[in-house]
C-alpha cells in the first residue's frame, strides 16, 4: 500500500486526533486522495525543458510556471524535473507574455480633509467623490508545450485580468511589476493544475436527516453525528448497526458510503453510492461518484508517469 493510501486509511478507521484540522469542522469525514491533471497527454512527462519566454513580461511568467512546476509534489517525492530547454527533456514549453491596459476616468469616495488648523494639521474630514483612474491590466499568455516528437500536447492563450483604482493621495498602489507578478503567478496556478495531479484531503459532509427513524435510532444517529468530531471510527459503526435496523434510510446510507470512501476503499463506496441511487436520487452520492472517478483517472495519470524508472 502507498503512503497516500495508507495515511487515508489511518485517517478514517482511528479514533485519534489525525488531521486535526477536520476534526475540528462540523459533521464530516476526511477523503484523501489524488486528484488528476487536466490534460491527460502531460501524464508521461517527467523531465520538463522551459525556454525563457519572450515578451516584455514573458521572463516574469516563465519563471512563475518553472517555479510552480519544480515545486510539485505527488506522494512526497518530486512530479516534474524541470531542466533547461536543451537538454534531454521528454518536452518543451516556450511562451511569451506581455502587460497590457486600458484607462478610464472614474469617481470613488474617499475621505477628504474639508477643515485645517495650525501647522496644516487636519480637524475634519468628509467622504467626498474624487476624480479617481480606472486600470484594467490584461496578461494574455501565449504557450505551447510540445513534446519531444513535435506533438503538441497542451497549449494556453487565456488571458488573466486585474483592475486597480489609484485616487489622488491613495497609498499601497500596487506597482505593475507587481501587477505583472499577481498575473502570471495565477497563470502558473492554471498551468500546475493543466499539467500535473494534486493530492489533497477532502472534508465531506454527511447527511443528517433522520427521516423514517424511530426516536431511539434517531438518537444513535445524532450521536454519530457527534462522534465525527471526536471518532471517526465510532461513528461509522454506530451507522452500520442503525442501517441493520433500516436498511432503506437514506442517509445512513450514504453516510456509510461515505465511511469507506474515507478509508481508502473507492471499489466498495462506489458500490454503495450506486445502490443509493437506485433507491432514491441523492445529489451528493454522484457528487462523491464523480471524485471517485476522477480519482481513478488520476491512478491512469500516475500509471503512465516515468518517475522512479531509470533513464538510459
Amino acid at each position: 500500500m502507498k503512503e497516500w493510501q495508507r495515511l487515508a486509511v489511518c485517517a478514517a478507521i482511528v479514533s485519534t486526533g489525525a488531521l486535526a484540522p477536520i476534526a475540528a469542522l462540523a459533521e464530516v469525514l476526511p477523503v484523501q486522495g489524488i486528484y488528476p491533471a487536466q490534460v491527460d497527454a502531460a501524464a508521461p512527462i517527467q523531465r520538463l525543458g522551459i525556454a525563457r519566454f519572450g515578451g516584455r513580461d514573458g521572463e516574469t511568467l516563465s519563471f512563475a510556471i518553472e517555479d510552480r512546476l519544480r515545486s510539485v509534489s505527488i506522494d512526497g517525492r518530486p512530479w516534474f524535473q524541470v531542466l533547461p530547454d536543451g537538454g534531454m527533456v521528454d518536452a518543451v514549453m516556450r511562451g511569451t507574455a506581455s502587460l497590457e491596459w486600458t484607462t478610464s476616468k472614474v469617481k470613488q469616495k474617499r475621505d477628504v480633509c474639508v477643515e485645517e488648523g495650525d501647522g496644516g494639521k487636519c480637524l475634519r474630514k468628509e467622504s467626498r467623490d474624487v476624480d479617481c483612474l480606472s486600470f484594467n491590466y490584461r496578461l494574455a499568455p501565449q504557450i505551447r508545450l510540445v513534446a519531444m516528437d513535435g506533438v503538441l500536447i497542451h497549449a494556453d492563450d487565456e488571458a488573466v485580468y486585474r483592475n486597480v483604482i489609484e485616487c489622488p493621495q491613495d497609498e499601497n498602489v500596487p506597482s505593475r511589476r507587481e501587477i505583472v507578478r499577481d498575473l502570471a503567478g495565477r497563470i502558473a496556478a492554471g498551468m500546475r493544475h493543466a499539467l500535473a495531479p494534486e493530492e489533497r484531503v477532502d472534508a465531506v459532509r454527511v447527511l443528517e436527516k433522520r427521516d423514517g427513524l424511530s426516536k431511539p435510532d434517531g438518537e444513535l444517529f445524532k450521536n454519530a453525528l457527534r462522534l465525527t468530531k471526536s471518532d471517526r471510527g465510532a461513528a461509522c459503526r454506530q451507522w452500520q448497526g442503525i442501517a441493520q435496523a433500516n436498511p432503506g434510510q437514506v442517509s445512513t446510507l450514504f453516510n456509510l458510503a461515505l465511511c469507506a470512501e474515507s478509508a481508502g476503499d473507492d471499489a466498495g463506496a462506489r458500490q454503495q453510492y450506486e445502490a443509493l441511487l437506485r433507491l432514491a436520487n441523492v445529489p451528493q452520492a454522484r457528487d462523491r461518484l464523480a471524485a471517485i472517478a476522477a480519482r481513478a483517472r488520476a491512478a491512469d495519470q500516475l500509471a503512465g508517469h516515468p518517475r522512479g524508472i531509470p533513464r538510459s
